[in-house]
């Protein structure tokens, strides 16, 4: 029988509520370590100085950049509160012993992709970056250190592996190759060496044994004589 319409008949439907409560959580899933926390002190987070220089006019700070202050990619930034007038500044990368970090990875970066520094500076102006670093070529020399470092290291280690696979496997082929000699052994035999006329004649000596290995039967292919 076919199904039929009834009129004034709706459907339920559940209607949630619109209004939800957030519970707060203590636990803290954030993922840090001492070491990185205590390395990062005393310097900005790119995210969070946009993020407060978009909202500074609902906050008591000003954000500003010392332009005076680049070096490279890396810059100053300075947050300065409008009631107190107290400000804080800090560079927004960290320091290494070859320079800023940033200008580090920005010129590694570059060499990986096959670029130098006429390129470099064509790509900062068209993404709207500081322009890069003036010694941009002096950096080269931190960075193949560190290669060559590098690439020694994985050399030392690929060199012991190998010679850790040569040992095993030389010590696992001693004892066939002992059987083998000890095979060899038993099927060699002495065998006089006969001189002919003329080496009896000129005094050359006559009887010296020497070992001969049976061909029969270590070489089948090898023709009888």
């Amino acid at each position: 029988m076919p199904r039929t319409k009834k009129f004034g008949h709706q459907k339920r439907r559940l209607i949630r509520k619109k209004t939800s409560l957030c519970v707060v959580s203590e636990k803290c899933d954030v993922s840090s370590s001492k070491k990185k926390i205590e390395k990062s002190k005393g310097y900005f987070d790119y995210e969070d100085n946009f993020s407060a220089e978009s909202q500074s006019r609902s906050f008591c700070f000003d954000v500003t950049e010392n332009k005076s202050s680049r070096r490279g990619l890396a810059s100053s930034i300075s947050a300065t509160c409008k009631y107190c007038g107290s400000s804080h500044g800090s560079m927004t990368s960290n320091s290494v012993p070859a320079g800023y970090e940033v200008n580090l990875r920005f010129v590694y970066g570059m060499r990986c992709i096959g670029i130098g520094k006429s390129a470099a500076q064509t790509f900062c102006a068209l993404m709207n970056l500081p322009p890069p670093p003036a010694k941009f070529e002096r950096l080269y020399t931190p960075i193949f250190n560190a290669l060559e470092t590098a690439s020694s290291r994985s050399m030392l280690i690929s060199r012991n592996k190998y010679q850790d696979i040569k040992l095993h496997d030389k010590e696992r082929q001693l004892p066939s190759l002992a059987a083998t000699f000890d095979k060899l052994r038993r099927k060699m035999r002495p065998k006089p060496i006969k001189a002919s006329d003329r080496a009896l004649e000129r005094g050359v000596a006559t009887h010296f044994l020497f070992p001969e290995i049976m061909p029969d039967k270590l070489f089948p292919d090898h023709p009888k004589q």
